[in-house]
């Protein structure tokens, strides 16, 4: 558990990640998606979070690895942190430097596109006996089309009602390195190929289908079927998907 200054520091999300130096208001502008669904839950006496990849390869910062997490801490009043990490030279590097990170977070070493690994991080870290379910999942790294996809449908299930899952890196659903979609010769058009954004607008679609079963629409008994489009079961527990520049918040029903 890491007690933060949390809004007694006067600081709002984008001077303490600048301070801190992390990617989410450098290279990338996420401030205003952290702000929106973020600051509600800022005071709350008890956050559960877990972010995917510590982003060592920005670099340490004032002696200091694992900017998000510095960021987190100081921006949440009190927040249970919790990492995956695919990356062992990461880790290491975490390890070595807890002592000046203060500990505070429990880091795993992991891919989340392993169907066996995440099964027991969901086992051994969303538990009753860990605080239960988490309020806030972010998706950094594990920027590959195919982590990226994994984490949501793996993962979902462990979103408390009312909490939010943040999918970032939404550009690399163009760049072919990271399995996105890219055209003959990498030209920019697109191909149709499967990519995360591309999930995200499906399960978008599949939330607007009309009820075949609803009488307004003259449809009962008429056997219209819409095919969804993807094979997230748990659609229906999404309350909304809201997209900004390259990041993507996916909010849980609170009911």
């Amino acid at each position: 558990m890491s007690p933060g200054a949390g809004a007694g520091s006067g600081s709002g999300f984008y001077d303490i990640a600048i301070e801190k130096g992390t990617d989410k208001v450098t290279i990338h502008s996420y401030q205003t998606m952290y702000e929106r669904y973020l600051a509600p839950k800022r005071n709350r006496k008890h956050i559960k979070l877990l972010e995917i990849g510590l982003g060592c390869w920005m670099g340490a910062r004032n002696g200091r690895v694992g900017s998000a997490y510095h960021t987190w801490k100081e921006y949440f009043f009190n927040v249970d942190m919790y990492f995956i990490e695919q990356d062992p030279d990461c880790v290491q590097q975490w390890n070595k430097a807890d002592g000046i990170n203060g500990g505070g977070a429990t880091v795993v070493l992991g891919d989340p596109s392993d169907d066996l690994f995440m099964a027991d991080f969901k086992r051994q870290h969303a538990r009753a006996s860990t605080g239960g379910d988490f309020d806030v999942i972010v998706l950094s790294g594990g920027h590959t089309v195919a982590q990226q996809i994994k984490s949501l449908q793996s993962l979902w299930s462990t979103i408390r009602p009312g909490g939010v899952f943040f999918c970032e890196y939404l550009e690399t659903s163009y760049l072919g390195k990271f399995g996105g979609e890219v055209g003959a010769n990498n030209s920019h058009k697109l191909t149709g190929k499967a990519t995360m954004f591309r999930y995200l607008h499906e399960i978008m679609e599949d939330m607007m289908y009309p009820d075949p079963n609803l009488d307004i629409y003259q449809l009962k008994g008429a056997g219209v079927h819409w095919q969804k489009n993807v094979k997230f079961h748990e659609v229906e527990s999404i309350s909304h998907i809201d997209c900004a520049k390259q990041i993507c918040a996916v909010s849980k029903r609170a009911d």
